[in-house]
């Protein structure tokens, strides 16, 4: 689990036992400032993870069928802001949700991270 850098001070502060060492039965934290082991989560701790502000946007329609391993998805209808970090589903394909890389604020072209669609798919619902 890969925690951002106010989420790692906040387990700090509120789990002193990690820096005793007679409870945690590890010196990790208190020497070398890793978190280590936590429920059986190995602990580490990123920068580059950051909050994001969710879209609006709502009823995107796609110009047709979404071949497995496209990232770029033509919208032809639908409103709102669809934001990068947004999560969205397809119709023909409700078993998986694919992170937004690269929105819109309109109907355009909606950019899928890696690995792209998955299976063959149809609308998409933000």
């Amino acid at each position: 689990m890969v925690l951002s850098n106010p989420a790692a001070a906040n387990i700090r502060g509120k789990q002193s036992v990690l820096f005793k060492v007679n409870e945690s039965g590890t010196t990790d934290l208190l020497r070398n400032g890793s978190l280590g082991q936590i429920e059986g989560f190995m602990i580490h701790q990123s920068g580059q993870i950051v909050k994001i502000t969710p879209g609006a946007g709502s009823l995107y329609v796609t110009n047709g069928s979404t071949a497995p391993g496209v990232t770029s998805i033509a919208m032809l209808t639908g409103s709102g802001n669809v934001n990068a970090g947004d999560v969205v589903t397809f119709a023909a394909d409700a078993n998986n949700k694919y992170v937004i890389g690269t929105g819109l604020t309109g109907p355009g072209t909606l950019v899928l991270n890696n690995p792209g669609a998955i299976v063959t798919s149809q609308p998409a619902t933000p």
